[in-house]
Protein backbone atom coordinates (compact mmCIF):
# COMPACT_ATOMS: atom_id res chain seq x y z
CA UNK A 1 0.00 0.00 0.00
CA UNK A 2 1.58 3.80 -0.68
CA UNK A 3 2.70 5.34 2.12
CA UNK A 4 0.71 7.77 4.36
CA UNK A 5 2.89 10.79 2.76
CA UNK A 6 2.31 10.25 -0.70
CA UNK A 7 -1.33 9.76 -0.02
CA UNK A 8 -1.88 13.03 1.31
CA UNK A 9 -0.33 14.92 -1.68
CA UNK A 10 -3.84 14.24 -3.06
CA UNK A 11 -5.45 16.82 -0.46
CA UNK A 12 -6.22 20.27 -1.71
CA UNK A 13 -7.01 22.56 1.79
CA UNK A 14 -9.44 20.87 4.30
CA UNK A 15 -9.31 23.14 6.75
CA UNK A 16 -12.83 25.06 7.11
CA UNK A 17 -10.93 27.97 7.37
CA UNK A 18 -9.03 27.54 4.31
CA UNK A 19 -11.25 30.45 2.23
CA UNK A 20 -10.19 32.80 4.38
CA UNK A 21 -6.52 31.59 4.74
CA UNK A 22 -5.31 31.34 1.30
CA UNK A 23 -1.79 29.90 0.41
CA UNK A 24 0.37 32.26 -1.41
CA UNK A 25 0.09 30.56 -4.38
CA UNK A 26 -3.80 31.33 -4.19
CA UNK A 27 -3.36 34.65 -3.43
CA UNK A 28 -2.82 35.46 -6.66
CA UNK A 29 -6.25 34.27 -7.65
CA UNK A 30 -7.66 36.62 -5.42
CA UNK A 31 -7.00 39.84 -7.57
CA UNK A 32 -7.83 37.96 -10.71
CA UNK A 33 -10.99 36.70 -12.39
CA UNK A 34 -12.38 34.11 -10.10
CA UNK A 35 -14.99 31.57 -10.70
CA UNK A 36 -17.72 32.56 -8.06
CA UNK A 37 -21.30 31.14 -7.32
CA UNK A 38 -24.10 33.83 -6.36
CA UNK A 39 -26.69 33.09 -3.41
CA UNK A 40 -29.11 31.91 -6.39
CA UNK A 41 -27.69 29.01 -6.82
CA UNK A 42 -26.38 27.84 -3.25
CA UNK A 43 -29.37 25.59 -3.10
CA UNK A 44 -28.56 24.20 -6.44
CA UNK A 45 -24.55 23.55 -5.86
CA UNK A 46 -25.62 21.93 -1.72
CA UNK A 47 -28.14 19.61 -3.36
CA UNK A 48 -25.85 18.76 -6.38
CA UNK A 49 -22.99 17.67 -3.17
CA UNK A 50 -24.84 16.25 -1.11
CA UNK A 51 -26.37 13.87 -4.30
CA UNK A 52 -22.72 13.06 -5.34
CA UNK A 53 -21.77 12.82 -1.67
CA UNK A 54 -24.39 10.18 -1.14
CA UNK A 55 -23.32 8.03 -3.97
CA UNK A 56 -19.70 7.91 -3.17
CA UNK A 57 -20.37 6.80 0.51
CA UNK A 58 -22.09 3.87 -0.98
CA UNK A 59 -19.19 3.35 -3.10
CA UNK A 60 -16.75 3.21 -0.22
CA UNK A 61 -18.90 0.73 2.03
CA UNK A 62 -19.43 -1.88 -0.96
CA UNK A 63 -15.42 -0.72 -1.24
CA UNK A 64 -14.66 -1.48 2.31
CA UNK A 65 -16.83 -5.17 2.07
CA UNK A 66 -14.73 -6.20 -0.77
CA UNK A 67 -11.64 -5.02 0.04
CA UNK A 68 -12.43 -6.85 3.97
CA UNK A 69 -13.17 -9.68 2.03
CA UNK A 70 -10.42 -9.89 0.83
CA UNK A 71 -8.57 -9.90 4.28
CA UNK A 72 -10.49 -12.66 5.32
CA UNK A 73 -11.62 -10.74 7.69
CA UNK A 74 -15.86 -10.55 9.10
CA UNK A 75 -18.29 -7.93 7.19
CA UNK A 76 -21.32 -9.20 9.73
CA UNK A 77 -21.59 -6.26 11.44
CA UNK A 78 -21.18 -4.27 8.53
CA UNK A 79 -24.57 -2.16 8.10
CA UNK A 80 -26.72 -3.57 5.08
CA UNK A 81 -28.31 -0.17 4.57
CA UNK A 82 -25.89 2.64 4.78
CA UNK A 83 -28.45 5.23 4.46
CA UNK A 84 -28.76 6.39 8.78
CA UNK A 85 -26.17 4.20 9.79
CA UNK A 86 -23.04 4.75 12.15
CA UNK A 87 -20.99 4.24 9.04
CA UNK A 88 -23.09 6.68 6.68
CA UNK A 89 -22.89 9.42 9.63
CA UNK A 90 -19.35 9.57 10.35
CA UNK A 91 -18.56 9.62 6.59
CA UNK A 92 -21.02 12.69 6.17
CA UNK A 93 -19.17 14.62 9.06
CA UNK A 94 -16.18 14.38 7.13
CA UNK A 95 -17.31 14.99 3.86
CA UNK A 96 -18.90 18.03 5.24
CA UNK A 97 -15.16 19.67 7.15
CA UNK A 98 -13.13 18.44 4.55
CA UNK A 99 -15.13 20.31 1.54
CA UNK A 100 -17.09 23.57 2.56
CA UNK A 101 -13.94 25.15 2.57
CA UNK A 102 -13.55 24.16 -1.08
CA UNK A 103 -16.83 25.81 -1.78
CA UNK A 104 -16.03 28.98 0.43
CA UNK A 105 -13.00 29.02 -2.41
CA UNK A 106 -15.68 30.42 -4.79
CA UNK A 107 -18.39 32.52 -2.55
CA UNK A 108 -17.06 36.34 -2.78
CA UNK A 109 -17.75 36.81 1.43
CA UNK A 110 -18.63 36.28 5.28
CA UNK A 111 -22.58 36.70 4.80
CA UNK A 112 -22.60 34.45 1.25
CA UNK A 113 -20.67 31.83 2.90
CA UNK A 114 -22.47 31.40 5.70
CA UNK A 115 -25.64 31.68 3.97
CA UNK A 116 -24.63 28.21 1.81
CA UNK A 117 -22.74 26.52 5.12
CA UNK A 118 -26.59 26.80 6.75
CA UNK A 119 -27.64 24.99 3.09
CA UNK A 120 -25.39 22.43 3.24
CA UNK A 121 -25.47 21.67 6.61
CA UNK A 122 -29.52 21.45 6.69
CA UNK A 123 -29.02 19.07 3.48
CA UNK A 124 -26.37 16.70 4.17
CA UNK A 125 -27.88 16.48 7.20
CA UNK A 126 -25.83 18.20 9.99
CA UNK A 127 -28.16 19.64 12.09
CA UNK A 128 -27.98 21.10 15.89
CA UNK A 129 -27.22 17.63 18.32
CA UNK A 130 -27.25 15.03 15.43
CA UNK A 131 -24.58 12.29 15.01
CA UNK A 132 -23.36 13.80 11.81
CA UNK A 133 -22.94 17.30 13.67
CA UNK A 134 -21.14 15.35 16.38
CA UNK A 135 -18.58 14.20 13.75
CA UNK A 136 -18.48 17.21 12.09
CA UNK A 137 -17.40 18.46 15.10
CA UNK A 138 -14.98 15.84 16.01
CA UNK A 139 -13.24 15.94 12.75
CA UNK A 140 -12.62 20.25 12.80
CA UNK A 141 -11.10 19.81 15.78
CA UNK A 142 -8.65 18.60 13.99
CA UNK A 143 -7.57 22.32 12.57
CA UNK A 144 -7.02 20.72 9.01
CA UNK A 145 -4.22 18.83 10.18
CA UNK A 146 -4.31 15.64 7.74
CA UNK A 147 -2.45 13.46 10.05
CA UNK A 148 -5.00 14.29 12.76
CA UNK A 149 -8.04 13.73 10.40
CA UNK A 150 -7.03 10.72 8.80
CA UNK A 151 -6.53 9.04 12.27
CA UNK A 152 -9.90 10.22 13.71
CA UNK A 153 -11.58 9.30 10.21
CA UNK A 154 -10.00 5.72 10.77
CA UNK A 155 -10.62 5.54 14.45
CA UNK A 156 -14.00 6.22 13.71
CA UNK A 157 -15.34 4.28 10.86
CA UNK A 158 -13.70 1.55 12.12
CA UNK A 159 -15.57 1.57 15.06
CA UNK A 160 -18.61 2.23 12.92
CA UNK A 161 -18.60 -0.62 11.07
CA UNK A 162 -17.90 -2.74 14.04
CA UNK A 163 -14.27 -4.59 13.52
CA UNK A 164 -12.94 -6.76 16.19
CA UNK A 165 -9.24 -5.84 16.88
CA UNK A 166 -8.23 -4.32 14.27
CA UNK A 167 -4.84 -4.18 12.94
CA UNK A 168 -2.37 -2.57 11.59
CA UNK A 169 -3.62 -3.80 8.02
CA UNK A 170 -7.16 -2.47 8.61
CA UNK A 171 -5.77 1.16 10.21
CA UNK A 172 -3.45 1.80 7.18
CA UNK A 173 -6.19 0.78 4.77
CA UNK A 174 -8.86 3.53 6.45
CA UNK A 175 -6.45 6.05 6.63
CA UNK A 176 -5.29 5.57 2.80
CA UNK A 177 -9.67 5.67 2.39
CA UNK A 178 -9.64 9.07 4.11
CA UNK A 179 -6.84 10.54 1.54
CA UNK A 180 -9.21 9.37 -1.09
CA UNK A 181 -12.57 10.35 0.21
CA UNK A 182 -11.50 13.48 0.67
CA UNK A 183 -9.60 14.19 -2.87
CA UNK A 184 -12.70 12.71 -4.83
CA UNK A 185 -15.32 14.81 -2.66
CA UNK A 186 -13.11 18.12 -3.21
CA UNK A 187 -13.55 17.24 -6.76
CA UNK A 188 -17.26 16.93 -6.76
CA UNK A 189 -16.84 20.03 -4.50
CA UNK A 190 -15.16 21.82 -7.29
CA UNK A 191 -17.11 20.19 -10.28
CA UNK A 192 -20.25 21.82 -8.39
CA UNK A 193 -18.98 24.90 -8.68
CA UNK A 194 -18.49 24.94 -12.52
CA UNK A 195 -14.01 25.20 -11.48
CA UNK A 196 -13.24 22.18 -14.39
CA UNK A 197 -9.53 23.43 -14.07
CA UNK A 198 -9.02 22.54 -10.20
CA UNK A 199 -11.18 19.19 -10.86
CA UNK A 200 -9.16 17.86 -13.72
CA UNK A 201 -6.02 18.97 -11.35
CA UNK A 202 -7.10 17.20 -8.33
CA UNK A 203 -8.07 14.28 -10.45
CA UNK A 204 -4.49 13.86 -11.60
CA UNK A 205 -3.27 13.70 -8.53
CA UNK A 206 -5.97 11.22 -7.14
CA UNK A 207 -4.91 9.10 -10.69
CA UNK A 208 -1.12 9.70 -9.56
CA UNK A 209 -0.69 8.75 -5.93
CA UNK A 210 -4.04 5.99 -5.75
CA UNK A 211 -4.34 4.57 -9.12
CA UNK A 212 -2.27 1.53 -8.63
CA UNK A 213 -3.78 1.01 -4.77
CA UNK A 214 -6.29 -2.14 -4.65
CA UNK A 215 -8.85 0.37 -2.87
CA UNK A 216 -9.31 2.06 -6.16
CA UNK A 217 -9.71 -0.53 -8.14
CA UNK A 218 -12.77 -1.34 -6.37
CA UNK A 219 -14.75 1.57 -6.65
Amino acid sequence: MRRQDEASKTIICPNLLCAKRPTGGDLMGIFSRRILITADQYAEVSIKLTNEFSILREEFLSAHKLQFTSLNIDTSSFPKEIQGSKYDNALRGFQLTTTIGIVWRHIQDIKGMVAFRNHFKNDIGSTNGSEVEKYNLLFQSCSGNMECLCKFFAKETITALGVNDPNEQVYELFETTANLLIGLSQSAAYAACGNVKMVKKLYGMIEKNFVSENFTEQL
